[in-house]
């Protein structure tokens, strides 16, 4: 759709139009040979745990992958530049970087609406409700260790999105939190949902935004 409204590739259409107004100006969707030499040394592999407790390169970083242009995977940045996206969405559209409207409120409204709820997310194996590409807090239903949520104290309309086994974005409206994190390595499911609530708990107390106990 973006190369058929655009007429450009998608790495340079998310530039001119996300990446650049949020600045998010070491973030690529995909890297060329050159850009790939230049950051060379800014490049984390990411891990994997294999089943005799050694690290193993989890192949996502290969001159062939990082030169493929793959939403759902090839994105690489700064973790700090994942928030100031998530600072626009917080800011119902409005890049506080450079001070550009990126989206219209009623888009981000749009986005971050539960669409689909109460639903068993086949993938995630639990119930997790979906906004417009983002998962939005489903602690509702009672259930606190469903993966890839947002710990134990955000608000109900906390929106975001998790990595596997590594990251999560999110932004709290209640909260007027942004928070992006990264890990960098994959210990298994089990493990990483322990220490991602584990760091998102703290985060919110340590910042003294804890839910009021009942």
């Amino acid at each position: 759709m973006i190369r058929r409204v655009h007429a450009l590739p998608l790495r340079e259409s998310l530039r001119a139009l996300v990446f650049d107004p949020c600045g998010m100006s070491s973030t690529f969707v995909s890297m060329t040979p050159e850009e790939q030499q230049l950051n060379a040394d800014r490049l984390a592999v990411m891990q994997v745990m294999a089943s005799d407790g050694a690290p193993r390169d989890y192949n996502t970083d290969t001159p062939q992958a990082l030169a493929s242009p793959r939403p759902s995977g090839s994105v690489r940045g700064p973790i700090r530049e994942l928030g100031r996206f998530y600072e626009m969405l917080l800011a119902r559209g409005q890049s506080p970087i450079r001070n550009q409207r990126i989206l219209l409120p009623q888009t981000v409204e749009a986005m971050t609406a539960r669409h689909r709820v109460n639903t068993l997310d086949k993938t995630f194996g639990a119930i997790i409700d979906w906004g417009l590409g983002f998962m939005i807090n489903s602690a509702i239903y009672g259930n606190d260790d469903a993966p890839y949520q947002f710990g134990p104290h955000a608000s109900p309309r906390t929106f975001g999105h998790s990595g596997n086994q590594s990251s999560v974005g999110l932004a709290d409206p209640e909260r007027d939190l942004v928070v992006a994190l990264m890990f960098n390595g994959m210990p298994g499911e089990v493990k990483h949902q322990q220490r991602m609530r584990a760091a998102l708990t703290a985060i919110y107390e340590d910042l003294e935004l804890a839910k009021t106990p009942s």
